[in-house]
């Protein structure tokens, strides 16, 4: 049962006019059939909503009208944005009762309604209780004569009218429509329909099914959607006037695209689809899209189809734009794949991929080499592309056989200029520092960094040349450590600086002289620091040995 059919008519009305009052804000799916937003009233605080497609009784609204069973306009108001076509249908049909039907809607119209804040009637109350009254009145005193004045009503309206006016209560309803009237005959409508409709109805039915039933993280995206002789009959269907559209509304459910073979209905679909309705299922697609990253999948398979299916409607996509798509979703390895292998122009696509890297080079950072080595495979193996491919996984990687590889192309001396003029961090250029030997850059890097830690690290790749400077050096930022208290993690982080000590020249002397300074200074006493040290050498030594 839908939501609004637990809801009184006036009810449903009012939620309708805070729909298109564009009272609903900050919308969210919470759920596969649950919805969650913000309702402005007539309270200074909007009320927070929360209502459940497939459990409508289990919704719920912050507003004092709410008691934990009714439903309320809110609540309404945010169904119809969830379901917009639902509220246009909802509006025609009261436009269709209201031209046809004389007195549409006289008793309705003061039916008790709740206020927002209050909880009291939206009209004047006490003009609103004894109008109430008079008609209470009326209709009791009239039904006696109720059969007769339907009988009248009736008879004044022509064919048209009556038509009309059943088809508009007919359409409030439709579930309940189809499965008390409409269900029995579907068989008959079908037969009478022809062949043709028989066919579309099959496919119909199973589209339905496939866009109900997915399971994004484990479901095979490979299953057909159609059967064996199936596209060449839609094909021969679609070009036909008055089926075309029908087979077009049966394709446009976002759903289905995360399917491998959507990707072929979606070609075709593409050659009957007006520009504005194009542009309408592409929004669409986004939409869903949005809706699977909410989801957190893992599985990359059926976000890529859904983009895949995006790339193909979207004809007006130029070769930079197209770059930058390329860089957005450069995570969904297949829509990668995909689109470098239909592209007309690698060399052309990789141009615009490397200006939109240069325009936002931390956006996806992590996959720009994974792109660029499809771009490199696509190309004919291009060396301009790999070259730039060894730059960005060296950077994601710190991988010395990507140097090696730049160092053998004459790029390596360019490469580092790059480095050391760009935002960057101490392992991306300490590597090429060691790589090329550059023992007076590296020493001069490590100076600047602050980094004690990265210093030590990486400190016997200066012992030969600056083996007394950093002693001096670390043994100052020893005391300078031990000067912040006697603590367990000061001891510990002087231990480092000591153990710094012990890999320069002569280090094992070195630390030596450092422990005989520390057993006559103030830090003499400190029995917990000389233990630490001690055992940070003793684990050198078992390392070393």
């Amino acid at each position: 049962m839908k939501l609004t059919e637990l809801a009184a008519y006036r009810v449903v009305e009012r939620g309708l006019d805070y729909y298109l009052d564009d009272n609903v804000s900050d919308v969210m799916q919470t759920g596969a059939s649950e919805y969650q937003a913000r309702v402005l009233g007539s309270g200074k605080e909007p009320y927070i909503v929360r209502i459940n497609l497939d459990k409508p009784r289990s919704s719920s609204c912050t507003c004092p009208f709410f008691t934990g069973t009714n439903v309320c306009k809110h609540m309404i108001a945010l169904y119809y944005t969830v379901n917009p076509a639902e509220a246009d249908k909802f509006v025609e049909n009261r436009r269709l009762y209201e031209e046809y039907g004389d007195e549409y809607d006289d008793y309705d119209e003061y039916d008790y309604y709740e206020d927002d804040e209050y909880g009291m009637h939206d009209e004047d109350e006490g003009y609103g209780h004894k109008y109430s009254l008079r008609i209470d009145a009326e209709y009791e005193a009239d039904k006696i004569l109720y059969d007769e004045m339907l009988d009248d009503y009736l008879n004044s309206l022509s064919e048209s009218e009556l038509r009309a006016l059943l088809k508009a209560e007919l359409n409030r309803d439709e579930s309940s429509t189809y499965f008390r009237h409409l269900r029995s005959r579907r068989d008959i409508f079908i037969y009478k329909r022809g062949d043709a409709y028989s066919f579309i109805n099959t496919i119909n039915v199973r589209m339905v099914e496939r866009a109900q039933l997915i399971d994004y993280e484990l479901k095979d995206y490979t299953q057909p959607l159609l059967k064996e002789g199936e596209k060449e009959t839609l094909i021969n269907l679609w070009s036909d006037a008055d089926l075309g559209d029908t087979i077009s509304q049966i394709f446009m459910r976002p759903e289905l695209a995360v399917y491998d073979e959507y990707q072929w209905i979606v070609r075709e679909l593409g050659k009957h689809l007006s520009e504005d309705d194009r542009n309408e299922f592409i929004r669409e697609l986004n939409d869903h899209m949005r809706t699977l990253k909410d989801a957190n999948i893992k599985n990359t398979v059926p976000k890529s189809n859904v983009l895949i299916c995006i790339y193909l409607l979207n004809t007006d996509l130029r070769t930079g734009d197209l770059g930058e798509e390329l860089l957005i979703n450069a995570k969904y390895s297949e829509y990668v794949e995909y689109v470098i292998s239909k592209t007309k122009s690698v060399i052309k696509l990789y141009r615009a991929f490397m200006i939109a890297v240069a325009d936002n080079p931390y956006r996806n950072k992590s996959y720009i080499p994974d792109v660029l080595h499809e771009l490199y495979l696509a190309s004919g193996k291009e060396q301009e592309i790999y070259l730039d491919y060894c730059r960005y996984q060296y950077l994601n990687t710190n991988d010395v056989e990507c140097l090696r590889r730049l160092d053998e192309a004459g790029k390596l001396a360019e490469f580092e200029k790059e480095i050391e003029a760009a935002p960057r961090t101490p392992a991306s250029l300490t590597t090429v520092y060691k790589y090329t030997g550059e023992t007076d850059k590296l020493f001069q890097y490590l100076m600047k960094t602050g980094s004690d830690y990265i210093l030590i690290k990486n400190i016997e790749y200066l012992r030969d040349d600056y083996s007394d400077v950093l002693y001096k050096y670390l043994c100052e930022r020893m005391y300078d450590k031990l000067s912040e208290g006697k603590r367990r993690e000061v001891y510990r982080e002087a231990a480092t600086y000591v153990e710094g000590i012990v890999k320069l020249k002569d280090g094992r002397r070195k630390a030596e002289e450092v422990l005989s300074s520390l057993r006559v200074s103030r830090y003499s006493k400190c029995k917990l620091l000389f233990e630490i040290i001690e055992d940070r050498l003793l684990r050198l030594k078992w390392d070393s040995d």
